[in-house]
C-alpha cells in the first residue's frame, strides 16, 4: 500500500471553497494562485492567477455560477517594513463548460473587508470589515447601501434573507435582507462578556451558535416570526455533535446534561447525564453519534468515555481507558479510541470488552477510519501517518509526510483518497494505492 499525490499537486492553503452542488472545490495554494478542482475526477479545472496579492477568502454565489475571492495589496518599504494596503475583491463568472471569466474588480476598502457572501440572485455582495457593511453591485462594482460603524464580521442565514454582523465590539446585530441588497436591522443582541469569536447557524434560520473567548451559547430564533433571538442554554466548551443523517443534534451544557433535539423542528426529544457518578468537576468534551445514530459516545477531559443510548437516553457502558480523539466504527458496534500514554484501543460496545490495543507510548494527534473499517490511519507530531489493519490493530505501513505536525485526517466517501491537515495550515491529498 502506497500514498501518492493526484495530478494536481494536492497541496492546498486556506482559504478553502466548495461549490453549492458539491461538484467544484477552490483553493489556494503555495504560489497564491486560486485552483479549481473537479471533486469527482481530482483534475485541475482551472487556474486563476493571482501574482500580486495572497487570496484571503474564497466563496461561491448560491446557483454556484460565480466565485469571488478577496485579497489586500501589501508592499515593503525601503527600510524593509511590510504595509498593508487596501483590499479589493475580484468576481468570476463560471460558464456550464466551468471556463471561468473575470467580471468585476471591486474595491473593498479597509483590507479586513474579507468577510462577504451573495445575495441569493448573485446580482449583490454584501461585505463587512473595518467598522462598515456594504452591498456592492456585482455589474457595476459600486457601493449602493453603506452602514457605517457596525459589523467587522457577517454571516448569512442558510435562506440567505437574514444576516447577522458582530465585532468589533461585544454586540451582535440581526439584518434583514431585501431583494435588492438592502439591510435593515432587526435586532441588536449587546452585554456579552466576551468579544464574539464566531457565529455558526445550526440546520436552519432557527438556531444559532454563539462562540465567545470562553463558551458557546445556543440562541433560539423566535417561531412566532417575529425576528428575535433569545438566549438559550450555554455549551460546554463549544463541543455538540450532530447525527450522520441529520435528524438530531446533541447539546450539552455545563452541568453535563445532554440534549437530543430534531435538528429540523429544534423540538427537544430528551435530555439525559453524563458521568453521574464520575465525581465533581468532570465536563464533556465532545460528543459523537454512531453511523446509524444508535449511540451517543460522550468522552470527558480524561481517560473516560460514556456510551447512551440515544432513543432511550439511558446508560449504556463507561469506558475508563478511552479518550479524545474518538470515533466510532462504520459498523455502529465498535469505538475507537487514543488513551492517555498514546495507545489507540479499539472497543466492543456489545461485551465491553478491548479488541485490541496498538501504538502503545506514541501520543497520535489525529486518526481515521475508512469506509468499510478495514484501515486505520493515525498521525501525530513527527509528520508520519501510520495505517493498522482495522481488524487487529496490526501496522501496515509507516509513510513520512513532511516534517509538519498533523492535526487532521480524512478518508474520502470511497476510501480512494486521504486528506492530511498539518500544522502550517497546508492540506494535501492522497491517493491511496
Amino acid at each position: 500500500m502506497s500514498c501518492d499525490l493526484p495530478k494536481h499537486g494536492g497541496v492546498m492553503w486556506l482559504p478553502v471553497a466548495v461549490s453549492p452542488d458539491g461538484r467544484l472545490a477552490a483553493y489556494r495554494n503555495s504560489d497564491t494562485d486560486v485552483q479549481i478542482i473537479d471533486t469527482q475526477t481530482n483534475l485541475l479545472v482551472f487556474t486563476l492567477k493571482h501574482a500580486a496579492n495572497s487570496p484571503e477568502s474564497i466563496i461561491f454565489s448560491q446557483d454556484g455560477r460565480k466565485l469571488a475571492y478577496s485579497s489586500y495589496l501589501s508592499s515593503f518599504d525601503i527600510s524593509g517594513a511590510f504595509h498593508v494596503g487596501k483590499g479589493q475583491i475580484e468576481i468570476w463568472q463560471i460558464d456550464a463548460t466551468n471556463n471561468f471569466t473575470l467580471q468585476q474588480t471591486l474595491d473593498a476598502g479597509d483590507w479586513n473587508n474579507h468577510n462577504f457572501f451573495f445575495t441569493l440572485d448573485g446580482s449583490r455582495l454584501i461585505l463587512a470589515g473595518g467598522h462598515t457593511i456594504q452591498t456592492m453591485d456585482v455589474a457595476s462594482g459600486k457601493p449602493i447601501y453603506t452602514i457605517s460603524g457596525e459589523g467587522k464580521h457577517i454571516l448569512a442565514s442558510p435562506d440567505g434573507h437574514t444576516a447577522l454582523s458582530f465585532g468589533p465590539s461585544t454586540a451582535i446585530n440581526l439584518w434583514r435582507i431585501a431583494q435588492d441588497g438592502e439591510i435593515t436591522n432587526i435586532q441588536s443582541l449587546p452585554g456579552f462578556n466576551d468579544a464574539v469569536s464566531s457565529l455558526i447557524f445550526i440546520g436552519s434560520n432557527s438556531r444559532l451558535r454563539l462562540d465567545t473567548g470562553e463558551s458557546s451559547r445556543i440562541l433560539i430564533y423566535s417561531a412566532a416570526g417575529s425576528g428575535n433571538f433569545s438566549e438559550g442554554d450555554t455549551v460546554n466548551e463549544n463541543y455538540w455533535g450532530a447525527s450522520p443523517d441529520g435528524q438530531f443534534v446533541a447539546i450539552p451544557n455545563d452541568q453535563n446534561v445532554i440534549q437530543i433535539r430534531d435538528a429540523h423542528s429544534e423540538k427537544l426529544l430528551r435530555s439525559f447525564t453524563a458521568f453521574e457518578n464520575v465525581g465533581p468537576g468532570y465536563s464533556i468534551r465532545a460528543v459523537t453519534f454512531s453511523p446509524d445514530d444508535t449511540y451517543l459516545a460522550v468522552s470527558g477531559y480524561g481517560p473516560l468515555v460514556e456510551i447512551f443510548n440515544t432513543l432511550s437516553g439511558q446508560p449504556l457502558r463507561l469506558f475508563d481507558q478511552a479518550g479524545s480523539p474518538f470515533a466510532f466504527h462504520p459498523d455502529g458496534v465498535q469505538l475507537i479510541s487514543q488513551d492517555d500514554h498514546g495507545s489507540l484501543i479499539l472497543f466492543d460496545l456489545n461485551s465491553g470488552q478491548i479488541r485490541w490495543k496498538s501504538l502503545p507510548g506514541l501520543a497520535r494527534y489525529t486518526f481515521a477510519i475508512n469506509p468499510n473499517g478495514r484501515l486505520i490511519a493515525a498521525a501525530g507530531e513527527d509528520g508520519d501517518i501510520v495505517f493498522l489493519d482495522g481488524a487487529t490493530g496490526s501496522v501496515l505501513t509507516r509513510n513520512n509526510f513532511g516534517p509538519a505536525t498533523i492535526f487532521s485526517l480524512a478518508f474520502s466517501p470511497d476510501g480512494k483518497y486521504l486528506a492530511t491537515g498539518d500544522e502550517d495550515g497546508t492540506v494535501q491529498l492522497w491517493a491511496i494505492k
